[in-house]
């Protein structure tokens, strides 16, 4: 099962649920920025918000039936492989539905108009931004369009107009831009020369 590619746990959350029944998970927010206190020491009440995403849980197997002659005579070692295939088969599962979620351009918040991965948003407050999403030819992978997704990134606010301040760690990218990914993330140095050549008076 840990052999299997892990990186969906760099940017997904494991939550707990006590059935199989419909849930939601709830991202908590509200006016909670301090103000000036009054002469007479009245303190004003914070607004509590929640933004709600729909889950599910399921469940998923596999059984493989090995026949009594076939644990006799066992030459290719199925009793010892079979586990680790199936451990891998769970793996392999877990990342098809992740990143089938994750790539689904129609996923919304509950109740929300808007695709998760979107140009524009329409906040909570009824405020717009918030792009997470941006496309066409002038996106692949370079220093350029990382610069631009970092910008687009770096613009992200709360649902009260704040800015979120969060610094971007991860790049996510498929193995044929590998050497791309690599050069641009790794720290870049400029190498200063000596002269060429030396004068005297």
């Amino acid at each position: 099962y840990m052999f299997v590619e892990q990186a969906w746990r760099e940017v997904g959350a494991i939550r707990s649920v006590t059935n199989f029944l419909p849930t939601k998970s709830i991202n908590l927010f509200g006016d909670f920025i301090f103000e000036k206190v009054s002469d007479n020491g009245e303190l004003k009440n914070a607004t509590l918000q929640d933004q709600a995403f729909a889950n599910q849980a399921d469940q998923y197997g596999k059984i493989l039936t090995i026949g009594r002659k076939n644990i006799i005579n066992d030459t290719i070692g199925a009793l010892t492989t079979v586990p680790m295939q199936m451990g891998r088969g769970a793996g392999v599962k877990l990342n098809s539905l992740f990143w089938t979620t994750w790539l689904d351009s129609t996923q919304k918040d509950d109740g929300g108009s808007t695709a998760f991965w979107a140009a524009t948003h329409t906040l909570p407050t009824g405020q717009t931004g918030n792009s997470n999403y941006i496309s066409g030819a002038s996106t692949a992978l370079s220093s350029t369009s990382l610069q631009t997704a970092k910008q687009t990134f770096d613009k992200q606010i709360d649902p009260n107009g704040y800015p979120l301040g969060v610094e971007p760690e991860i790049l996510l990218y498929p193995v044929e831009l590998d050497k791309t990914a690599w050069e641009l993330c790794n720290s870049q140095q400029i190498v200063m020369a000596g002269l060429a050549s030396t004068s005297t008076a």
